[in-house]
């Protein structure tokens, strides 16, 4: 919270004993809006317009960028599936970047039939490169699960994968590659010139 900034009320309890960053307050745990939106199925906007009218408390980093944070008890109470203290703390670290805990939260997302949200999580972990979301990911364009079919973007992803040690991914690349049929050896000659 900046100095001089009110805190929000909430129904759940006063935001004003929430204090972050400050010496002698304790410690709120919180998400960027941006992940806020995504667990709770909600716009940015919408959130937004929440935070103006006062109905959804918030928080302010006090840094460069003044980013908007949302405490993340808030996701226990907007959050369409049953989550546990274990799954918040899972959220915050994939909030904070954490690759493995996006690809958690995601396969939390796919368990409870939300791929759409599942999708985003799967994306962000891919983009740090990790093996297991990337094998995800394929799956979920291969079977057109929370996006629109695609075949050759799910083996991009299954190739991706496998490539960075993914056991699954090139066991599966190698029974594609060995269901394809022998070619002539000029063919492959050809073939090597392109």
């Amino acid at each position: 919270m900046v100095a001089g900034e009110k805190p929000m009320p909430t129904s759940r309890g006063n935001l004003q004993t929430l204090v972050i960053g400050l010496r002698n307050g304790p410690i709120v745990r919180t998400i960027s809006l941006a992940s806020f939106a995504t667990l709770t199925e909600q716009s940015e906007r919408t959130l937004r317009r929440r935070i103006a009218d006062k109905s959804l408390p918030y928080l302010r980093d006090g840094g460069a960028l003044n980013k908007v944070l949302i405490p993340l008890d808030e996701v226990r109470y907007q959050i369409a599936m049953p989550i546990d203290d274990d799954d918040l703390h899972l959220i915050h670290q994939a909030d904070a970047g954490d690759s493995r805990s996006q690809t958690d939260v995601a396969l939390l997302f796919l368990e409870h039939g939300k791929p759409e949200q599942a999708i985003w999580w799967l994306e962000a972990a891919a983009k740090q490169e990790d093996a297991e979301a990337m094998h995800w990911l394929a799956r979920c364009f291969i079977d057109g699960i929370g996006v629109r079919r695609d075949a050759h973007l799910g083996l991009m992803w299954l190739s991706r994968a496998a490539a960075r040690g993914h056991e699954i991914s090139a066991a599966q690349i190698q029974s594609i590659l060995a269901s394809v049929p022998a070619q002539p050896r000029e063919a492959r000659e050809a073939a090597a010139v392109f």
